[in-house]
Order: structure tokens, then C-alpha cells, then sequence
């Protein structure tokens, strides 16, 4: 099992791909955290996201994901995604759509 660990700050855009964001790996628990290179085709299963932000929703989707078209996710609230029953969703295939700065964690486990 490999869990990475991103975060995504959405730009001026208002969108984003998960992949952009600054993603490690972890490598056997907290302080164990290792820079990754590529995540962007990096296939998984389960996938939880986290809107970090006191108030703003953002919406999680593919590429035609927008402030009003996507899955909703509220200030402050994780929503897991998965188990996804094959191993072609990639990591790349997901992006975010919200108030510019907004900040969007999210965790991967393959």
C-alpha cells in the first residue's frame, strides 16, 4: 500500500489538478514524509479530500469541473471517494474548482 499526501492551492484560475499540488509519499507514518516526483499517473483506489477553508465551497471533479458544476464539497468537510472498483482512475484525472487560494488537502492509499 502507498498513501500520498497532497495539497492544492486553487490559482487565480479557480482551477486545478490534484496532481499539481506538492505530493509525498509516505513512508511509514507521520515525519516519515518523502518528496515524490510524478504522482500524476499514479493509479488508486481510495481517494479522501479535505476543503480546508473557513468558508467557500469547492467542487471536485475532471476537467470540465467548475465553481457550480462538480461534486460539492463544504467548508471544512473531507469526503472520501472510493473503494473504486478498477485501477484505472489516476490521480491526474481529478481536479478542483473554487475561490482562488482556496486550499484543498487530499489523501491517496493505492
Amino acid at each position: 500500500m502507498a498513501d500520498i499526501i497532497g495539497q492544492v492551492t486553487i490559482p487565480a484560475s479557480g482551477f486545478a489538478s490534484l496532481a499539481s499540488g506538492f505530493p509525498q509519499k509516505n513512508t511509514g507514518g507521520p515525519g516519515n514524509l518523502k518528496a515524490r516526483q510524478s504522482v500524476g499517473h499514479f493509479v488508486f483506489q481510495h481517494l479522501w479530500v479535505q476543503n480546508n477553508n473557513a468558508s467557500g465551497n469547492i467542487r471536485l471533479g475532471d476537467t470540465t469541473v467548475t465553481t457550480t458544476r462538480g461534486y460539492l464539497i463544504a467548508p471544512s468537510t473531507q469526503v472520501p471517494i472510493g473503494p473504486l472498483c478498477s485501477y484505472t482512475t489516476q490521480l491526474g484525472d481529478w481536479y478542483v474548482a473554487g475561490t482562488p487560494g482556496a486550499i484543498v488537502d487530499y489523501i491517496v492509499v493505492k
